[in-house]
């Protein structure tokens, strides 16, 4: 074999290998995002149990302040931490209906027009992770034909 032959070859078996190192490096990324977003998705529970205690608000009131703010420290450590690993909340009161990161469970008579497709009632708020969503919320849609 000739001296451009070999070069060749080699030059072929390097791009080779710098495509499969490429490719096992974006595997292995995947792979620790879905584990990630597996684990996320195991605390959003108690984030939601946070929620309901908090929600009920008369049994909240009649809580001891100083417990009560010991427990909200505690859930804005947990909300900031999965702030810092790109975790957002989605379905507020208010927001456009968006059917990628909503999902309707009941819908409600709109007062207007412009009320009209907007979030009424959120039943369980949904989480998204750098874009993508991890768990939808669980919403009340209004609608003026209701």
């Amino acid at each position: 074999e000739s001296k451009a032959a070999n070069m060749a070859g080699w030059q072929r078996a390097q791009a080779d290998l710098a495509n499969a190192t490429r490719r096992h490096d974006e595997e292995r990324r995947r792979f620790v995002a879905l584990g990630e977003e597996n684990v996320i998705a195991e605390i959003l529970p108690t984030l939601d149990a946070f929620e309901m205690a908090m929600g009920n608000r008369e049994a909240w009131e009649r809580a001891e302040e100083n417990w009560r703010r010991g427990i909200e420290m505690i859930r804005g450590q947990l909300e900031g931490t999965l702030a810092k690993l790109g975790v957002t909340p989605l379905g507020a009161v208010g927001d456009r209906f968006d059917p990628a990161s909503h999902q309707a469970v009941a819908t409600a008579k709109a007062e207007s027009a412009e009320a009209e497709n907007t979030l009424v009632a959120v039943a369980q708020r949904g989480y998204a992770r750098n874009g993508a969503v991890i768990r939808p919320a669980l919403v009340t849609v209004a609608h003026l034909d209701v």
